[in-house]
This record gives structure tokens, sequence and C-alpha cells, in this order.
């Protein structure tokens, strides 16, 4: 699993902050109260997860679920309700 982090300097040039790209090895995932990786765990604050999707308003429902490899879930395609307008 990648994602980008955010690297805060102390002495910034010209008001811009320095983005770096790294890989990081996800042994394992879980939800908790803040957002953060340690010793190969990431763990996600699922309430902020889900407050920060809900801002799209077009979404009206949503929830998180974790998913591991050998899990007995059906993972199924999230689909758009169709209009009478379009």
């Amino acid at each position: 699993m990648s994602f980008i982090e955010p690297i805060y300097e102390s002495e910034k040039e010209d008001n811009h902050m320095r983005l770096e790209i790294g890989n990081f090895y996800v042994k394992d995932i879980k939800f908790g109260d803040k957002l953060s990786f340690d010793d190969g765990v990431l763990t996600i604050n699922k309430e902020k997860a889900l407050d920060f999707i809900r801002e799209d308003e077009r979404i009206t429902e949503a929830d998180l679920y974790i998913a591991k490899p050998g899990d007995k879930i059906r993972m199924c395609p999230v689909k758009r309700k169709q209009s009478s307008l379009e």
C-alpha cells in the first residue's frame, strides 16, 4: 500500500510545503481513535473518515468496513440511481 504524506519543515522555502511519496508495508488495518501508521499497522478514525465522505452532498448514505484477504465477504459495486431528469 502506498500513500502520500506531507513533510512539514520548520524552514519552508517560499511558503511551500515539501511533499514526499513513500511506500509503506501495511501488515494490518483497523479502526481507532486517530489516523496513524505504526509498526505496519494502519489505524483509521472511522467517524472522521465518514464525516469527510458525507461532505459530498451527492452521498446520501455511507459506512466503512474493513475486508482482509480470506474474509468471507462479498464486495459489490456502488450503483448510481437513475434520475428521470437525465
